[in-house]
């Protein structure tokens, strides 16, 4: 009786740790994504910067405001 308690204890819990961590493994993946995309966000902001019309500043001011908002 008590081994089939503990089996049944233990089937559980790992049935619950392997959700959690699928949980976790999924919003990972979903906070790699929203990097991937500041990045290239970033990238094209500061290639663009100077292009566009009405755009403040040059690229090495936008570069420097970039590297103030990462530190925060």
């Amino acid at each position: 009786m008590e081994k089939a308690y503990a089996h049944v204890l233990n089937t559980a819990y790992k049935i619950r740790t392997k959700s959690q961590r699928e949980d976790i493994r999924a919003m990972s993946e979903q906070i790699e994504a929203a990097n991937v995309e500041v990045a290239r966000g970033r990238k094209l902001l500061l290639k663009e910067g100077n292009r566009r019309p009405g755009f403040p500043g040059d690229q090495a001011e936008n570069e420097k405001k970039i590297e103030c908002w990462k530190c925060d």
